[in-house]
């Protein structure tokens, strides 16, 4: 979506990953999280300035300023579409590294990673662990069932022999 500059999708995968899966998180994990959705954000830019699509750079600052406005990590941000040559701009020739987006790009994939290792497995695919338990269950429970009939004869028994011996 980020080379595709898409960027509806990408909003829309984020705000998808935010509602099933984030929203999950430890609440120190949510810093991470924005830290991370600032970088696919910069790089989305990035990307449409190294691509010479400025209009796609024209357009994110148009919907994305209410929401980048207030945010200090933004506030050089807003000069980027104004600037002749922003890639050697010290400000954000970092983002304009293959270094820094190899990197993030690392930096996402694994946090990704953790992320979904850490779910727990759908009802569906723990289907066979069930049906394993329920039929121990009922094994069990016949086992228990035999041993009180069992117990229940063997005084029933016991019982009649009383009388009789009586």
């Amino acid at each position: 979506m980020i080379s595709a500059h898409d960027l509806q999708g990408l909003r829309d995968l984020w705000q998808h990953l935010n509602s099933r899966l984030f929203r999950r998180l430890d609440p120190t994990q949510t810093g991470a999280v924005g830290r991370l959705e600032a970088g696919v954000l910069k790089m989305y830019v990035v990307n449409c300035v190294q691509n010479k699509n400025p209009e796609k750079v024209r357009e994110f600052f148009e919907k994305m300023s209410g929401e980048l406005q207030g945010q200090p990590d933004w506030k050089e941000w807003f000069a980027l579409p104004f600037l002749p040559n922003p890639e050697s701009n010290p400000a954000f020739v970092n983002y304009f590294s293959r270094h820094w987006q190899d990197s993030f790009m690392l930096s996402l994939h694994n946090f990704l990673a953790i992320v979904f290792a850490s779910l727990p497995p759908p009802k569906l695919a723990d289907y066979h662990a069930t049906s394993s338990k329920i039929k121990r269950l009922r094994e069990e429970n016949d086992a228990m069932r035999q041993t009180l009939l069992k117990h229940h004869y063997n005084k029933a028994f016991l019982s009649i022999l009383d009388y009789l011996i009586s």
